[in-house]
This record gives structure tokens, C-alpha cells and sequence, in this order.
């Protein structure tokens, strides 16, 4: 009905509002967390509402993410991250289509890996799930600056994982160094392709 069309609206821009808030208290050094509790509740009364919105799935999402980046707490990080999956994947099933959907999914799986990583667990199964969405989306839209750039940051983080394992990370930081040139192509303006492939001709340099 329009009333709860209204009413998930307004849930809506409620929880954007909290998440801007958070971040911006983020930015600032301060303490976000409660502020992305409030964006995850408002965000679900407006899922309650409409179950069919795809913004609200992803805003979701992104809260979950973003909060389980402040966490300290290494077990109720992984929760929200799979909560937050779980909402994204809702998202691509009402809408395939969606490049937002599959570019925040990817970005979680990249930013589960390297928190993975820094525990000494083994992130290549988020590295994988990162890379397969992108793979899907390269199918349905056209090359982009910011996809390349995702693409080449999990190799990068992949190759380094590799590496540290005793591996040869050859094949990871090739592709690192082929995506993060793509981007360059794409958008020479971009510090942190710049930055991306530094790191990797780095890598490269320490392994040598």
C-alpha cells in the first residue's frame, strides 16, 4: 500500500541518514558503532515494510560491513559480515542487475579475506567469491575504472597471502599489476590505482 510504501521510505532515509552520521564520526576519529546500530535497525523497519526495496537490502549491507570494521571482536565481526552477504545476495536476487549489489558483495569478500589475512587464517575463499562477482558483472556491464581497481587489489592481497605461505605469487601479482594498469587506462587520475600498483612492483621487489 502507499502508506508502507511511505513508511519503508522514510525508515529508509532515517537509516542513510545514521549511516552518514557514523561515518562521519568515523572520519573524525570517534566511536561510530552506535550510530551503524541505529542505521541497521532503522534500515530493517523499512525491510519490514517493503521487502521488495533493493536499495534497503544493499544500505543494509553496507551498515553490517561497515560496523563489523569497527568491531573488535573478531566473532560478532564474522556474523555481521555474513548477515551482511546474506542481505546483499537478497539484493541480487531481486535484482541481477544490480552493479551496486555485486560490487559491495565483492568489496565485503575483499575486506573478509584481508581481516582473515591479518588473523594468519586463510582468506582465499573470500578472495574467490570476490573475484566470481566480479567475474559476473564484467558479463553484463561495460569496464570500469573502480572494477578494475577491485580486481587488481584482490590479487594483490591474494598474491601477498600466497607469498607468505612459501608460494610463488607470480601469477597473483602479474594480474595485480595487469588490472591496476587497466584502471590506470581507464582513469589516470585515480591515487589509489597509482597506489595499487606501487605496492605490487613493491611486492615484487622484496620477493626478488
Amino acid at each position: 500500500s502507499l502508506r508502507r510504501e511511505v513508511s519503508a521510505q522514510a525508515f529508509l532515509w532515517l537509516g542513510f541518514t545514521r549511516m552518514e552520521r557514523a561515518q562521519g564520526i568515523a572520519a573524525a576519529g570517534g566511536d561510530p558503532r552506535a550510530e551503524y546500530r541505529a542505521a541497521i535497525e532503522e534500515i530493517s523497519r523499512a525491510i519490514e515494510a517493503e521487502p521488495e526495496t533493493v536499495e534497503a537490502w544493499i544500505g543494509r549491507g553496507k551498515a553490517r560491513t561497515n560496523l563489523a570494521g569497527a568491531l573488535d571482536d573478531p566473532a560478532e565481526a564474522d556474523g555481521l559480515s555474513e548477515a551482511a552477504i546474506a542481505d546483499l545476495s537478497q539484493a541480487l536476487a531481486l535484482d541481477p542487475v544490480s552493479e551496486e549489489a555485486w560490487v559491495t558483495r565483492a568489496t565485503l569478500n575483499l575486506n573478509r579475506g584481508i581481516r582473515l589475512q591479518g588473523r594468519g587464517e586463510d582468506p582465499t575463499a573470500c578472495f574467490a567469491a570476490a573475484i566470481d562477482d566480479l567475474r559476473t558483472l564484467e558479463q553484463r556491464t561495460s569496464e570500469t575504472a573502480n572494477l578494475c581497481d577491485l580486481r587488481g587489489s584482490i590479487y594483490l592481497n591474494l598474491g601477498t597471502y600466497v607469498g607468505a605461505c612459501g608460494r610463488s605469487p607470480e601469477m597473483r601479482w602479474t594480474a595485480a599489476e595487469a588490472w591496476f594498469g587497466r584502471a590506470l587506462a581507464l582513469d589516470p587520475r585515480e591515487p589509489g590505482s597509482w597506489r595499487g600498483r606501487g605496492r605490487t612492483r613493491r611486492n615484487w621487489g622484496e620477493q626478488r
